[in-house]
């Protein structure tokens, strides 16, 4: 469990939302960063993926949409 979940868990946390805005702010931070860091890893092995296909020299034509999106 992080420290911001320890302290949303506190008692009163939730009576004073103007007080725990930056608390609720770096949660939503760190969420970002998390979903971030997760597509991340799917483009990774779907390019891991994409490059053992190629060099079994199959192609695809979305590949090219696929990289695409990548940039």
């Amino acid at each position: 469990m992080s420290d911001i979940d320890r302290q949303m868990q506190q008692d009163g946390f939730w009576n004073n939302p103007q007080q725990n805005a930056s608390v609720m702010q770096q949660r939503r931070s760190l969420e970002r960063q998390l979903q971030t860091l997760n597509r991340l890893r799917s483009d990774a092995d779907e390019l891991t993926a994409w490059r053992e296909l190629l060099e079994e020299g199959e192609a695809d034509p979305e590949l090219g949409q696929f990289l695409e999106r990548l940039e």
